[in-house]
C-alpha cells in the first residue's frame, strides 16, 4: 500500500524483534523516522506486582522511549522532514483500562505525556511527532494466515498488528505539512475494551 513511499527512508523501529516491530530498521548519518514501538505489557491481576515488574513496565514505556528519542534527535533534525512516531495504547486515554495493569496504564499515560512534550519541543522544526493509540490486539506476523485475513475481519473484531502497521504507514506517508498528532485505533467498540 504505502510502502513504496517509504523507499529510501531510513527508519529505526524499537521493539523490532517480534510483534508489531518485526519489520524494518536502519541508521546512518541521517534518520528519517523513529518508530517507538518498544514497551512491556503487564496484565491486570489481583496479586501484588513485584517492584521489578513495575520498574520494567515504566522504564520500557517512558525512560526507554525518552532516552532513545533524545539520543536520535540530532539525526532526525538533519534538515529534511522527519518523524517521531510513538505507538502508545488506548490505555493512555481516559477510558476503562480493560486487561491492562495499573502500572501499564500509568506508563502509557506517561508515554502520551512524552509525545505531547516532544510535539511542543519540536514545534517549528521539520520533525513531526505522531501518537498512535491502538486497543488490545491479536499478535500476528506477515506471512501468517491471520495477517492476510486481517483486512476482511468483521466490525467489532479485535485489531491485529497489521492494522497498526497500516496506520503507521499511513501516518508516515502524509505530506510533510500534515501531522497526524493522535490516532486512536478502535475496533468500533466506542473506545470500550471488552
Amino acid at each position: 500500500m504505502s510502502a513504496a513511499r517509504l523507499d529510501g527512508r531510513r527508519i529505526v523501529v524499537t521493539g523490532a524483534g517480534r510483534g508489531l516491530g518485526a519489520a524494518l530498521a536502519a541508521a546512518g548519518p541521517r534518520l528519517d523516522a523513529l518508530v517507538n514501538n518498544g514497551a512491556q505489557w503487564l496484565e491486570a491481576r489481583d496479586a501484588p506486582y513485584a517492584a521489578a515488574e513495575v520498574v520494567a513496565v515504566v522504564d520500557s514505556a517512558i525512560t526507554g522511549t525518552f532516552l532513545l528519542t533524545q539520543a536520535l534527535l540530532p539525526l532526525l533534525r538533519h534538515g529534511g522532514p522527519a518523524d517521531v512516531l510513538t505507538i502508545g495504547s488506548i490505555s493512555a486515554l481516559p477510558i476503562p483500562a480493560g486487561a491492562a495493569s495499573v502500572p501499564f496504564y500509568a506508563a502509557k499515560h506517561g508515554q502520551l505525556g512524552l509525545v505531547d512534550g516532544l510535539r511542543q519541543q519540536l514545534r517549528g522544526t521539520p520533525v513531526r511527532v505522531i501518537g498512535i493509540h491502538p486497543l488490545e490486539l491479536d499478535d500476528t506476523a506477515p506471512g501468517e494466515p491471520a495477517w492476510d485475513a486481517s483486512p476482511g475481519r468483521r466490525k467489532g473484531a479485535r485489531l491485529t498488528n497489521r492494522d497498526v502497521v497500516e496506520a503507521v504507514l499511513w501516518a508516515l506517508t502524509r505530506p510533510a505539512h500534515v501531522t497526524v498528532a493522535s490516532l486512536v485505533l478502535d475496533a468500533d467498540l466506542g473506545g470500550l475494551q471488552g
